[in-house]
């Protein structure tokens, strides 16, 4: 009696196809989004605090304030009571940029750095190292026509240790 293969037949699988190209052109989702994966159990880490600041320029700025969902993501950032929007505050460095650079602002990228302050310590419980992890990072933005560039910051946490990196 034969006995059964370890691995799977990769022929019998279906071809990967490209994926499919998503316009964010009209999407609710803001700009940038990040979610926490809690490696030590496997699973997203949901309702942990986070503040994303606009440290330059312009900054810092008020934080904007979300937790993550039971998917362990961010998908909305709430504004402070009379603080900018995200979107308000791309507008408002992209016509600062303008305003002091003039016509040579069409043409170069507009460097932004920012802040996302997760607060892990509750989650953990006390246990562990962190009780909170900080992760700046810069966006570049020009005139772009109409292409919206959109920033997912992952973090992959546990009491212990972490990780990030650029995420799609």
């Amino acid at each position: 009696m034969a006995s059964a293969p370890l691995a799977p037949n990769l022929d019998s699988f279906p071809s990967k196809a490209a994926p499919p190209v998503i316009s964010t052109a009209n999407s609710s989702k803001p700009p940038i989004t990040c979610h926490v994966l809690d490696t030590r159990a496997g699973i997203p880490a949901g309702n942990i605090p986070v503040a994303l600041t606009l440290i330059e320029p312009n900054g810092p700025s008020q934080a904007l304030k979300g937790y993550t969902n039971s998917d362990g993501r961010v998908t909305a950032w709430d504004a402070p009571a009379n603080g900018a929007s995200i979107q308000e505050m791309f507008e408002s460095a992209v016509g600062k940029k303008k305003e002091e650079q003039g016509d040579a602002a069409r043409t170069a990228p507009l460097v932004l750095v920012w802040a996302l302050k997760f607060n892990v310590g509750e989650y953990f419980k006390g246990e562990g190292f962190w009780t909170d992890v900080e992760i700046r990072f810069k966006t570049e933005v020009g005139e772009g026509e109409g292409k919206r560039e959109h920033w997912h910051v992952p973090l992959l946490l546990s009491p212990w240790s972490y990780t990030t990196y650029r995420g799609s």
